[in-house]
């Protein structure tokens, strides 16, 4: 996987943009979706995408993102989604492998209900979004059968730390705690067996400095990279394709 792009879940006109993209994998975030009747909107589209999926109109998987572990939202993320059939789910603020083999178990009883067979629905995991969960990235299982990525949120990290901004979002000067985190993903990655995508650190509006923090990536270790516009898609594609070159789907 090179390119996952991250897309708001009530735009139509967004999902339709990614769904013709050229990503790898798309992420519709559910988790942001407020109450009715927002929800109701975002189920329908939900339906409209992976619509499109199955009709081979995209070659994206959909992913979609839920809440964090452990939280009774979880639960009530599963009952609404799992009926859709997405290629696999998102899972924010993964703290340790526990996460993954919970949501597991989850998964695997949401999958006998709707037909599915087991381990059908894979995960991309965040795993260095929080204090704890960097002290967390040891251990992640190399025989899942459902961890297909991981990757990590810089903002949310900086966040929690209370790092200024100025001091966290460029890639070429990263605060010590914020490189820490990024430097253990790839080796927590690179440990489970599954590739390690890069968050964004810089201006996503700048095209020289969205290409220059991509090859930056490719030379860190990552195997791919995380877009928020359909127009980074080309650019990460672009740098990370001789890494991907002959090699299987993950997935």
């Amino acid at each position: 996987m090179r390119s996952l792009l991250q897309v708001p879940l009530l735009d139509e006109n967004r999902i339709d943009e990614a769904l013709s993209s050229k990503a790898d994998a798309i992420c519709l975030d559910w988790a942001s979706v407020g109450e009715q009747p927002d929800q109701s909107k975002a189920l329908g589209l939900v339906k409209y995408a992976l619509a499109r999926r199955s009709a081979q109109e995209t070659t994206a998987r959909v992913f979609l993102r839920i809440h964090p572990m452990p939280s009774l939202k979880v639960d009530r993320d599963l009952d609404a989604l799992i009926p859709f059939r997405p290629d696999g789910l998102f899972l924010p603020e993964c703290e340790t492998e526990r996460s993954i083999k919970a949501l597991s178990v989850r998964l695997e009883a949401q999958e006998a209900i709707v037909g599915l067979a087991k381990a059908s629905i894979k995960i991309i995991a965040s795993v260095a979004d929080t204090p704890a969960s960097v002290f967390g990235l040891q251990g992640y299982d190399a025989e899942s059968d459902r961890l297909v990525a991981m990757t990590w949120n810089a903002q949310k990290l900086a966040d929690d730390l209370n790092l200024r901004q100025s001091e966290t979002h460029r890639s070429t000067m990263l605060s010590s705690p914020i490189q820490l985190a990024r430097s253990l993903c790839v080796l927590a990655a690179s440990s489970a067996g599954v590739p390690a995508l890069d968050t964004i650190l810089d201006n996503p509006a700048d095209e020289t400095g969205f290409e220059r923090e991509t090859s930056t990536a490719l030379r860190d270790g990552f195997s791919g990279k995380m877009a928020t516009h359909p127009k980074q898609v080309p650019i990460i594609n672009k740098i990370f394709a001789d890494r991907h070159n002959g090699q299987k789907s993950e997935f």
